[in-house]
């Protein structure tokens, strides 16, 4: 930004340097504890905030703002490397509030905010498998000058947009978001990759409101926090197929013109296009048969979407004959895994309670989208 270049590191240290000589102009250590750290050390971005209502030169005029790994919100004047003073306590905000007793690391943003009209949208990488009641997927919006709580959007209290009642907490388990979201000023919008519920590879006790909005985009209006309109791209997710990269703002082409789009890549290596004032698909979407079968059949939804025409990921069905071991009675054994788990398309078998191929969640690794998003683009 301007003549400077702001960065932060694995453990969220806050360094400015001069963009055209690389020098170093300040460093801020919020001083992280490694203890802190969830499945990795990362830290994917930082948000960089003109304050409206401040004069020029002032103490945090101009700001960067960052999530640490021990779920702090720390905001800091960009001239400096100082704590903003009114920010917050201090210059920063505590996100566990309203979390709940959580054990260092399970609940640990990686990546910023994401800035909609002042309002800074927060959402945090949650450990996967581990209770279903992890901490809370809750997103909240903070307003950028104050650091002041505006919204929440808790699942597990619907109509409900402030912090919980003393004592209480934000619904645990719920579907979080861990990757970075997109925002239109211009809309007011905030698009959330959503990821699914705790535990991930099985939903028999799972809400309405989650089986509703887990694996989805979801698009938040950022003045009220309240949900404008959703698409999900995977139904009853027990695979752990959460969208976990950006969705990127483009005008896309149509017959009848550009159309504010938004694009969203997904482990299930395809890319789901939809107008983002309307939320409606700007490709054709079909909904195809899914596999069967697990510890919950019932509940698994049969069919699942799929893009028709729009280039996709997807690498070829894995067969009998790809199977490969250091003996030839391990690569038999793999084959015979194989055929009863066989991954075919985007979307595998579910979970069984007999031995079976690699895990859903490293299969999307491998065939489908990461966090990043399809390009960089501008906060």
């Amino acid at each position: 930004m301007g003549d400077r270049l702001y960065l932060c590191s694995a453990l969220n240290k806050i360094t400015a340097l001069d963009a055209a000589t690389g020098t170093q102009i300040w460093t801020y250590d919020p001083v992280v504890s490694s203890d802190a750290v969830g499945y990795n050390a990362s830290c994917r971005g930082l948000v960089y905030f003109e304050d409206p209502t401040a004069t020029a030169g002032e103490l945090c005029a101009t700001r960067v703002v960052n999530l640490t790994h021990d779920a702090r919100m720390i905001a800091l004047d960009t001239q400096t490397g100082q704590p903003c003073p009114d920010f917050g306590t201090g210059g920063s905000v505590n996100l566990l509030e309203g979390i709940g007793d959580t054990a260092p690391g399970f609940y640990a943003p990686t990546s910023p905010p994401t800035l909609v009209r002042d309002v800074l949208v927060v959402g945090s990488r949650v450990s996967d498998g581990q209770t279903r009641e992890a901490p809370s997927g809750v997103i909240r919006g903070y307003s950028a000058v104050t650091g002041e709580l505006e919204w929440a959007r808790d699942m597990g209290r619907p109509g409900e947009t402030g912090a919980p009642p003393e004592g209480e907490v934000y619904t645990p388990g719920t579907p979080n978001v861990w990757t970075i979201a997109s925002g239109d000023d211009e809309l007011g919008s905030v698009y959330l990759p959503m990821g699914n519920s705790a535990v991930d590879y099985w939903g028999g006790d799972r809400s309405d409101a989650e089986n509703t909005y887990s694996t989805a985009i979801v698009a938040l209006d950022v003045e009220t926090g309240r949900v404008a309109r959703h698409y999900q791209t995977v139904h009853y997710d027990v695979w752990d197929y959460d969208s976990g990269g950006q969705g990127t703002l483009v005008d896309f082409p149509t017959a009848d013109g550009p159309v504010p789009a938004i694009i969203m890549p997904s482990k299930q290596a395809q890319f789901y296009i939809l107008n983002r004032e309307t939320g409606e698909p700007l490709v054709t979407i079909e909904e195809r048969p899914a596999p069967q079968g697990g510890v919950e059949p019932e509940r698994l939804s049969p069919t699942q979407p799929y893009v028709t025409d729009f280039p996709n990921l997807l690498k070829p069905d894995l067969t009998e004959a790809d199977m490969w071991g250091r003996r030839r009675w391990t690569s038999c054994g793999a084959a015979s895994s194989s055929t009863e788990r066989a991954m075919k398309g985007s979307i595998p078998r579910p979970r069984s309670i007999s031995p079976g191929s690699s895990s859903p969640a490293i299969m999307a690794a491998r065939i489908g989208a990461g966090w990043r998003s399809i390009r960089s683009r501008a906060s």
